[in-house]
């Protein structure tokens, strides 16, 4: 698929492949080693979206996910953004465009999760929009930009019908981050060796050079 595997420092002990997994030690973290409904989002927000001028390492364009052990109560949901788009008015999308967010470091991050301020919430490139919206740690800083996370919030539960998939054994996944909203329901782990179990695996498509960061690793 031409597709460069990375990973990130700080992030995952800067390994490449992530075990998603149920942790008895996390069992209430909202993330990939608990067990609680993972509200729809995209993987580290906080980094710099395709189109955007930042210094900050960019965002994964591409997330992949390979089941080594599925569980029937755990359904993955995931929703196109440009379906979203199209139920905003052009004054929320300019609103989603304007530097009216912040938003916070997911936990994955060893060095905590600090809050990145006053960035936009949607990008656009070449005809093409891309999001950084995480329901978990997504903040706004007026009513103006309050008012549109609430509406997206409103059209997620009410306006789209999402693709749900319960990953078997075998299966494997994989869409472009930005461009994505995914999310995963509350499921019950027995912790007796028959947890689920995915693999993870980031990736970038095209990393222009310009956007290249101490942070960002490339597999080769």
């Amino acid at each position: 698929m031409k597709i460069m595997p990375i990973s990130y420092t700080g992030e995952n002990s800067g390994k490449a492949i992530r075990h998603i997994v149920p942790k008895i030690s996390l069992n209430s973290q909202i993330g990939s080693h608990g067990y609680l409904e993972f509200n729809f989002h995209v993987d580290n927000p906080d980094l710099s979206l395709i189109g955007e001028e930042s210094k900050r390492p960019p965002c994964l364009e591409y997330l992949a996910l390979y089941c080594l052990r599925g569980d029937s109560q755990a359904i993955t949901e995931l929703i196109d953004l440009k379906d979203i788009v199209e139920f905003m008015s052009d004054d929320e999308i300019k609103i989603a465009q304007s530097n009216q967010f912040n938003i916070q470091r997911p936990d994955s991050f060893e060095d905590g999760n600090p809050s990145i301020k006053n960035v936009p919430l949607f990008t656009k490139f070449n005809g093409k929009y891309y999001s950084r919206y995480d329901f978990h740690n997504i903040q706004s800083t007026n009513n103006s930009s309050s008012t549109v996370l609430n509406k997206i919030n409103e059209i997620l539960v009410n306006k789209i019908n999402p693709l749900k998939i319960v990953f078997e054994t075998g299966d494997f996944l994989i869409f472009k981050n930005q461009e994505t909203m995914h999310k995963r329901s509350q499921f019950t782990p027995e912790y007796n060796g028959n947890e689920r179990w995915l693999m993870r695996l980031f990736g970038m498509k095209d990393t222009p050079k310009n956007h290249l960061h101490n942070q960002l690793v490339l597999r080769s």
